[in-house]
């Protein structure tokens, strides 16, 4: 009796403790973003490329999260567009940007491209010969994009030239804080390599100074699938890679990488350079002597310019301008000549959604080709501390878009499209990883921290709608 007593004693507090709890999340549960009833009963296949809503039609990243500020701005741009005459290849289109909830996103996309102003090419004004894959990739640099996303051929031959190509020269790339190999293949094609410094899907720690932390390889892999899926194509193409730690860096290393090549009491090859971190402690180790890691396409480092960017960060306990004034935007950074013209200031607000997205607060300078002008787009590169705290949101990465509350059409287009479906990021970004030899990419975190932070970023414009300022200040259609 005493031990029937007892099982029905730790019954009934179990169930007060299930109770207690139910009613803390339902008290203190967020309202702004909140997942979707029936959100639990979404599954996924084995490979994690289907998935499968039970009673409900699929609806983009607000399958998983929802916003009421990004409901009202998707009804609002709709109501904007829906009878809106846009001109296309001298071609009238009632409705041209209007958001078709069926069509797919990547139909959607190719349509937005026939916008797409036609610049210059690098090869206009260099001479830049050859067939190679990455002579032909230099050659198609444009004055508005890094590729042509219509030209795939050119991409997908340099993506397999820089993942399969035998290594004749590894160098140390002395820029930056962390460990970089230039790579020269047997083609004179040249990649950046960036060595697996931790495992795949380990997230960061929160608590972890920022510019202590180790890049991850696989975010400049994640990031340029997920600049080709905004269709910013800006990213400099980034595929995964096994190297050889005794032939490739011992044997056909510069003298500064063989002198840092050892064996580990474990039977691994390793070795270290000359970085804020780069000692024996910190040292690139093969399994024992395989060691993956991205491979970035190599740009000409004497035609781009570098510029501060506005909203640096100097990670020291004085507050910059920026995290000061609110009004910082408006007072300082549109009255400098560099933003009062050009693009440069809409390609700043894709960059700090692109940042946020991939939750990259390492962004201090930013780069564009020269001799283009201040008319051309500033690159989308150096992202390999993005996808490290899923469960964080930059909310910092967002100020210059909340700042100065302008934003592209395209853009804003682009990102309600994802959000209302068919197909949501993280199901695009999932799908596209899988073509990486490194495979799987990102972890099931990762993917849907972007579909959150999709609502989030549509919610900050309908905040400067909301403010009392006019569409088309705003929504700027260049």
């Amino acid at each position: 009796m005493w031990l029937i007593r007892r099982v029905k004693t730790v019954h009934i507090l179990y169930l007060l403790c299930v109770i207690a709890m139910l009613l803390f999340i339902s008290f203190f549960q967020l309202p702004e973003v909140t997942p979707l009833p029936g959100h639990g009963q979404r599954q996924r296949d084995v490979s994690g490329t289907q998935n499968v809503t039970a009673g409900l039609r699929r609806q983009g990243s607000r399958d998983y999260y929802r916003s009421p500020v990004a409901e009202s701005l998707l009804q609002q741009y709709q109501s904007q567009y829906k009878d809106l005459t846009t001109t296309v290849e001298n071609t009238p289109f009632v409705g041209f940007y209007y958001l078709n909830e069926t069509e797919p996103y990547k139909v959607f996309l190719k349509r937005l491209k026939r916008l797409q102003k036609t610049g210059i090419w690098l090869k206009e004004l260099f001479n830049i010969s050859g067939t190679s894959s990455w002579e032909r990739f230099h050659r198609g640099i444009n004055q508005y994009y890094l590729y042509d996303p219509d030209n795939d051929t050119t991409v997908q031959d340099l993506m397999t030239d820089l993942s399969t190509r035998n290594i004749v020269l590894s160098e140390e790339d002395f820029g930056g804080s962390q460990l970089k190999l230039k790579l020269t293949f047997d083609d004179a094609g040249q990649g950046l390599f960036k060595p697996r410094r931790q495992g795949k899907g380990i997230e960061r720690l929160q608590d972890k100074v920022f510019y202590l932390e180790l890049e991850s390889h696989t975010a400049e892999i994640a990031a340029f699938h997920l600049d080709r899926l905004l269709g910013f194509y800006r990213v400099p193409p980034a595929v995964g890679r096994a190297i050889n730690v005794t032939m490739d860096v011992s044997i056909r290393g510069d003298e500064s990488l063989r002198n840092g090549v050892f064996t580990s009491p474990e039977g691994r090859v390793c070795f270290y350079g000359h970085c804020l971190h780069c000692d024996r402690s910190n040292a690139a180790c093969g399994m024992p002597e395989l060691l993956e890691g991205s491979v970035v396409a190599y740009l000409p480092m004497n035609l781009r310019i570098r510029e501060k960017h506005p909203y640096q960060r100097t990670f020291v306990s004085k507050k910059n301008q920026w995290e000061k004034n609110t009004d910082y935007c408006e007072t300082d950074v549109k009255k400098k000549n560099l933003y009062l013209k050009g693009r440069t200031l809409l390609d700043l607000m894709d960059m700090a959604v692109f940042d946020f997205l991939i939750g990259n607060i390492d962004r201090h300078h930013f780069e564009r080709f020269k001799d283009f002008g201040l008319d051309s787009f500033i690159l989308h590169h150096d992202t390999g501390k993005g996808f490290g705290k899923p469960e964080h949101d930059c909310a910092s990465c967002m100020t210059p878009l909340r700042q100065c509350c302008v934003l592209r059409l395209s853009t804003l287009a682009k990102l309600l499209k994802l959000y209302q479906g068919p197909q949501s990021l993280s199901e695009l970004l999932r799908s596209s990883l899988l073509a990486d030899p490194l495979s799987p990419i990102l972890g099931e975190r990762h993917l849907h921290a972007a579909d959150r932070r999709i609502g989030k970023v549509i919610r900050a414009v309908g905040d400067c709608l909301k403010g009392g300022k006019p569409w088309e200040t705003v929504v700027i259609d260049n």
